[in-house]
């Protein structure tokens, strides 16, 4: 049984090329700040420019215009989280831990695209990680309620939950 944590639910909704293959991400039993530093980060991947059906690599985000719908340099990306990381001081521990194992230097790049695609954005659909490494799809919507409590998961009580 599985149960929403209390706290802030962040829902985020994006999609790939030319709007192709929408996906929600949910993250639960946040705090208010990381809530705001979460979608701070996701609001980075806006379409970039022209891009549209054509993955590009952003050399920075003045230049694209956005991230989102293109190759992304995880160096550079990095060094926004590091900035961006430095204007939330009031992260929950949580948070403050994770982002330490994600910006680790031995492995920074690819644990930073592992969560920008498990957790906020999504994995690319058709850009396989071959000819678009580090393809990051865009980042359209957002929503956040606040769960006061923690919520059961009560679906046992009408049948195994599978509808095959």
């Amino acid at each position: 049984m599985s149960t929403i944590k209390p706290g802030y639910q962040l829902t985020i909704r994006s999609w790939e090329n030319d709007a192709d293959h929408y996906q929600t991400k949910v993250l639960a039993g946040l705090t208010k700040e990381d809530t705001t530093f979460l979608i701070e980060v996701a609001s980075l991947f806006k379409s970039r420019k022209g891009a549209k059906g054509r993955p590009r690599i952003a050399v920075t985000l003045e230049d694209a215009g956005g991230l989102g719908n293109g190759v992304v340099d995880m160096e550079y990306f990095g060094d926004l989280i590091i900035e961006m990381r430095a204007r939330h001081p009031s992260l929950s521990a949580a948070m403050q831990e994770n982002l330490d194992d994600i910006l680790e230097e031995e492995y920074r790049t690819d644990r930073l695209y592992e969560w920008l695609c498990d957790d906020l954005i999504g994995d690319p659909i058709d850009y396989d990680f071959g000819d678009f490494p580090h393809f990051c799809r865009v980042a359209d919507r957002y929503t956040v309620n606040y769960v006061p409590e923690a919520i059961q998961d009560v679906t046992s009580e009408f049948g195994s939950g599978d509808l095959r």
